[in-house]
């Protein structure tokens, strides 16, 4: 009889030499008729000739080496009630396999053994005292045990205890707060504890199929669903956790469902060729999963509020990480999943405690798509927030249906690049709006990055702001900001990039269909052209040249803004005017800007609609109120290849009012906008003597009938900017778009 239960216990996949002593529990009973006869003769035997749990345990405490412990075949959603006269079981001090998966009526009507439940349980019900565990493994002799297919429940203090050098604990397939009968009856401490020990595997070997292949069920414990402390390189995957076995309801753990405190190198489920499958955990009291520590890992997970999509909401925060080097998500089936948390779905560092830096978020997905849950559009409180953090990276996550923000940054140096917020789908396989309630990607600190990848833009949209960039130093670069590559509409309900502070660099990014401004600058003071850029930018318009037009001005500066560069943009189809400044900006240069079909001016200094010139340039204000060239008269020769356009013109100031040598932008436009520059034409740079009448000759391209023609005046010392003269007409204006300068 042993030799046949030692083969039953090897073809169910125990490890262990053929040495092993195997025990078969064959009654439920317990109290002091349940201990072991003579511990160490190698049977488990009574004093009443059965085979208990208890006697069982002892036996394979008193043997050394491997032992098994196996279960009656009839068994059926039975166990052992353990007696308040004896307590718990024995500390487990020798390695040991329980194995309950051999009963007949295991997988019987079940899908596969995974989705089996136990039909032998251990229950804490009538012990007494708060420190019961349902099983302890303790000391190094007992590393390497298994438990397969219990339930355990009920227990004063936790469900399975690891402690004291008991290492590479594999448990798999059990129901650790919940009865084989799908029963809620947590333990009142941990589901499981890992203290001082690693290297345990709590779960499921990955098969292919994330949703058939599922470990342990740990629920409706009082405490964490698992708690490792101190505790490194352990891997945990293919688990239920706060969740009904079969998913459909919330029986969250008291605490988090997975906390790790002192602990690096774990694995929190696998992705792709990995050997592990990723986890579903929902309704836990503290949030999802917690990490403080080094170099974990994240990967495959569900964190939702459970798979029927009932809509309810899990408190807490999905996961939560403070250390370093930790990765949060992989490509393809890596993606954690992550809706319907009342915090953060992803949250990095603590608000004015402990930070997370160096750690890696990507290929998430934050909430939950109406593509996908038409009837159950789902989001977090907050889809990704670096609480305190710097040199984190966040890239290529999907983050839509957010109460509040999508992405929120709080540190210096970190980046972000191809992220999806507020928007769903792919550039070339259509995008789709799923807006987050607040701002779609908000960083408050220096020196962060958002976009800077040619080929792997955020695209930002149907969020209220698209970007905001509070602090110094910040680049905004390559991003889709409203728009898709696909021309489709996926506008912002206010602005479209908003920042404060100094020096930022905002360059090359598409900004369109803002309900409000298109880039809005509320600039501390800058260091001029060296540090504040806002370059080379669409705004309103495409690179095809569609309109995608912004609701009010296509760059606004406001807030005492000082010291920056505008220039190298296409500004165009914007409700307001193309540049608008309010009483304050002083020191903001910006030419060659390509400014048309904006419903205003091309610039508008002090948001007057329109600043007249006065006598010497005396006057003070916004950009000092600099004054425009005034056009004397413009010389139109189409006898020479290419044709060249002569203007003649002076700038009224005197010498202490600007600072010479002034530079002068001419600008082409046509009838319908005479005070904006649809392209630009040159720059003279030698404007140097005081209200000089000078001439400067441009050549035009091949073909160009004729147009208006614009100048704007920079200091090139103090770098104020005038607005554009009123346009004088030359050749034929009528007839337009057929020139060299484009459609």
């Amino acid at each position: 009889m042993k030799f046949l239960s030692l083969v039953i216990a090897l073809s169910i996949g125990i490890s262990c030499s053929l040495e092993a002593a195997t025990f078969t529990v064959n009654v439920t009973l317990d109290g002091t008729a349940a201990h072991d006869a003579n511990p160490g003769d190698g049977v488990c035997l009574t004093a009443g000739g059965d085979c208990t749990m208890r006697a069982a345990i002892e036996e394979a405490n008193a043997n050394s080496g491997p032992d098994v412990i196996l279960f009656d075949a009839n068994f059926v959603l039975t166990g052992v009630s353990l007696s308040a006269a004896v307590g718990a079981l024995p500390t487990i001090t020798e390695q040991v396999f329980i194995n309950a998966s051999g009963i007949t009526a295991y997988n019987s009507g079940a899908a596969d053994l995974d989705h089996a439940p136990p039909m032998f349980g251990i229950s804490g019900t009538q012990v007494l005292g708060s420190t019961a565990d349902g099983l302890h493994f303790s000391g190094s002799a007992a590393s390497g045990s298994e438990v397969t297919a219990l339930s355990i429940i009920n227990f004063p203090d936790n469900g399975i205890y690891i402690s004291n050098g008991a290492n590479n604990i594999i448990l798999r397939r059990n129901y650790i707060g919940v009865t084989g009968a799908d029963i809620p009856a947590g333990n009142e401490g941990y589901g499981v504890y890992a203290f001082q020990t690693g290297g345990h595997q709590i779960g499921r070997r990955y098969d292919g199929n994330f949703f058939t292949s599922l470990g342990n069920v740990i629920a409706n414990n009082g405490d964490d669903g698992v708690l490792l402390f101190q505790s490194d390189n352990n891997r945990l995957y293919g688990n239920r956790i706060g969740l009904s076995p079969d998913m459909t309801e919330n029986h969250g753990n008291g605490g988090f469902g997975i906390s790790i405190f002192d602990g690096d190198g774990n694995s929190i489920g696998g992705y792709n060729d990995d050997v592990s499958g990723g986890n579903q955990i929902a309704g836990n009291s503290d949030g999802g999963v917690q990490i403080i520590g080094d170099g974990n890992g994240v990967y495959g997970n569900d964190l939702a509020d459970n798979f029927a999509a009932s809509g309810l909401s899990s408190p807490g925060d999905g996961i939560a990480i403070i250390g370093t080097t930790n990765t949060v998500g992989a490509a393809d089936m890596g993606r954690n999943a992550i809706r319907d948390h009342d915090g953060a779905g992803i949250v990095l560092g603590f608000d004015g405690g402990s930070a997370a830096d160096l750690n890696v978020v990507q290929h998430n997905l934050l909430g939950r798509s109406g593509e996908l849950f038409p009837s159950n559009r789902d989001g977090n409180g907050i889809g990704i927030l670096v609480a305190n953090g710097s040199t984190n990276v966040i890239l290529n996550n999907t983050v839509i249906n957010s109460d509040g923000r999508g992405i929120d940054v709080n540190g210096d140096s970190n980046s972000l690049a191809g992220n999806l917020v507020g928007v769903t789908g792919s550039i070339g396989g259509g995008l789709t709006t799923e807006g987050n309630g607040s701002t779609g990607i908000r960083v408050v600190g220096n020196g962060n990055s958002i976009g800077n990848v040619v080929d792997n833009p955020n695209i930002v949209g149907d969020n209220s702001d698209g970007i905001v960039a509070l602090g110094d130093n910040n680049l905004i670069r390559h991003n889709l900001v409203g728009v898709g590559e696909d021309d489709k509409d996926l506008g912002n309900r206010t602005h479209g990039i908003k920042i404060t502070g100094a020096n930022p660099v905002v360059e090359v990014n598409h900004v369109g269909n803002s309900a409000l401004d298109g880039v809005q600058l509320n600039l501390a003071t800058g260091n001029f052209a060296s540090s504040c850029r806002i370059n080379s930018n669409f705004i309103g318009i495409l690179p095809s040249g569609r309109a995608m037009g912004n609701g009010a001005d296509g760059i606004s500066i406001n807030g005492s803004s000082s010291g920056c560069d505008i220039g190298f943009n296409r500004i165009a189809f914007n409700g307001g005017d193309g540049i608008n400044t309010d009483a304050t900006a002083l020191g903001i240069a910006w030419y060659q800007n390509l400014m048309h079909d904006n419903s205003q001016l091309g610039i508008d200094i002090n948001n007057n609609g329109g600043t007249s010139n006065d006598a010497n340039d005396d006057d003070e204000g916004p950009q000092r109120q600099i004054n425009y060239p005034a056009i004397i008269s413009v010389g139109f020769n189409t006898a020479v290849s290419p044709p060249e356009l002569t203007v003649q013109y002076f700038v009224d100031a005197s010498e202490g009012n600007v600072s010479y040598p002034l530079y002068v932008d001419f600008y082409w436009t046509d009838r319908d906008e005479p005070m904006q520059g649809r392209y630009f034409l040159g720059t003279d740079f030698d404007y140097d003597t005081d209200s000089a009448t000078v001439s400067h000759t441009m050549t035009l391209p091949e073909g160009t009938p004729g147009g208006f023609v614009a100048a704007t005046t920079l200091d090139a010392d103090e770098r104020n900017t005038s607005e554009l003269t009123q346009g004088v007409m030359f050749g034929t204006p009528d007839v337009i778009h057929i020139d060299g300068f484009g459609s």
